[in-house]
């Protein structure tokens, strides 16, 4: 069994290492400490994955690209280098890494994306904004993005896109808002207004319009709505339904 001597293990402490074949393309990205880096290769004999198949026929050498003194730090270390590995295929071996995770502790994203989750913000009360919108007669939504991991990974995939697939049951009410707010993580992210809908027979309830500069994006949502989990929470849309059928409000609307 091949390790790392005692002392380079008591010295390293945390790291990160790659596999790479002869030709020097990236097989495989990985954090570790004391001897991990060489536990691929030997157990790459114990089981028949898509890893140790591709391990067990072909060469390859172990390689360590950074050490740090915490795990935290090396698993950002080791999203780092997989994300440019993804981002450059040829980087890597044809089949891409053999990975079964894309790495964690990835923030790869626009400075100005990563502005609007993370940078100065406002403060967005759904109670404020809906007096606001009934007094101007404005009907809109705030779609919470909820199920964005699967299709957004590398973080390229459009809040707007993300905000689209509500399933018909709603769409009578969804279809009156003219205005679209996208929470994600927690935070309205993007403001739309000339709001538009169609259903797609795929994904659902599709929405076009216009993304405006907004004093209410980004900001972080505040108030009774701020740990909300529903899909649309309603701007001046007060309605129900009786038998699946839209019931009208008191005002007649």
């Amino acid at each position: 069994m091949k390790k790392l001597s005692p002392l380079a293990e008591r010295k390293i402490q945390w790291y990160v290492y790659s596999l790479q074949d002869s030709n020097g393309l990236f097989c495989y990205i990985g954090k570790g400490k004391s001897s991990r880096i060489y536990s691929h290769r030997n157990s790459m004999n114990d089981s028949d994955s898509k890893k140790n198949i591709w391990l067990r026929n072909n060469e390859f050498q172990e390689f360590i690209h950074s050490t740090h003194s915490t795990s935290k730090a090396a698993y950002e270390a080791e999203a780092m280098l997989i994300e440019l590995v993804l981002r450059r295929p040829l980087l890597g071996i044809p089949d891409g890494l053999l990975n079964d995770v894309s790495g964690h502790h990835g923030i790869c994203m626009l400075a100005e994306r990563y502005d609007k989750l993370h940078g100065d913000k406002g403060d967005f009360d759904k109670e404020e904004v809906n007096n606001i919108f009934r007094k101007q007669n404005r009907r809109g939504v705030i779609l919470n993005i909820m199920r964005s991991e699967d299709v957004n990974k590398r973080n390229n995939t459009s809040y707007r896109e993300l905000a689209f697939g509500w399933g018909n049951a709603i769409k009578a009410r969804l279809h009156l808002a003219e205005e679209v707010f996208i929470r994600f993580k927690g935070s309205i992210v993007e403001h739309w207004t000339e709001v538009k809908w169609t259903v797609d027979p795929y994904k659902g309830s599709v929405w076009h319009g216009k993304k405006m500069d907004s004093e209410l994006a980004p900001t972080r949502m505040i108030g009774k709505a701020r740990n909300s989990q529903a899909s649309a929470i309603y701007l001046n849309i007060d309605m129900n339904y009786n038998n699946s059928k839209l019931k009208k409000n008191k005002n007649g609307i």
